[in-house]
């Protein structure tokens, strides 16, 4: 669970810098994806949903403009898969990431980068919980 601590970390710097750095291309690519995600969410289809999110993320760290924080961000990552059960999201774990990025997004949009910051890290904080839910309980129950 180190690395959560270490991810959130990461979260809440890329997500300071990002909202201070994000161009109108980013803002687009963040937007559409965040739409393919409440899509995924309203289909009920959680491995749609889990590929879109790991894009959502991965083109919030380019957003920073920062190749030494995606390159120590992609190494948490990659340490993360190598842990974690890739589990299914329950119907209710997908609405709430999916809320979260939207607020993300929304403080990115607008610039304000504590705010940023601070919705990244409880994203990544709340990921966590969301991961120990899914691994703790039986596949029936989700």
């Amino acid at each position: 669970m180190d690395l959560y601590e270490i991810r959130a970390g990461l979260a809440r710097t890329a997500g300071r810098l990002a909202a201070l750095r994000l161009t109108a291309d980013e803002e687009q690519l963040l937007s559409l994806l965040i739409d393919q995600m409440d899509s995924a969410v309203a289909e009920r289809s959680s491995h749609l949903y889990q590929t879109l999110n790991t894009e959502f993320h991965r083109q919030l760290m380019a957003a920073t403009k920062n190749p030494r924080l995606i390159t120590i961000n992609q190494a948490v990552e990659d340490e993360l898969t190598l842990y974690i059960y890739k589990g299914v999201y329950s119907f209710a774990q997908m609405q709430r990431s999916s809320k979260e990025h939207r607020e993300l997004f929304e403080a990115l949009r607008a610039g304000q980068a504590d705010a940023a910051a601070q919705a990244f890290e409880n994203h990544v904080q709340t990921g966590k919980k969301r991961m120990l839910d899914t691994v703790s309980t039986s596949p029936s129950e989700r």
